[in-house]
């Protein structure tokens, strides 16, 4: 099984009212969201040839 990057969020969200603190799920799709732009952004440039799994994963 692959996860999707959807797959994932649905996944970190659920955690959300279960823990003393939240935040860190906020912190995590950010983070995780900001990675995607720079590696879509990089990918464009030409600078670096993805794998296709994480280009299908865009």
């Amino acid at each position: 099984m692959k996860l999707t990057k959807d797959e994932a969020k649905l996944l970190i969200k659920s955690y959300r009212g279960k823990t003393k603190n939240d935040t860190w799920i906020d912190h995590c799709i950010c983070v995780g969201d900001t990675a995607g732009r720079i590696a879509k952004a990089l990918n464009k440039k030409g600078q670096y040839d993805l794998c296709p799994e994480i280009k299908d994963n865009l």
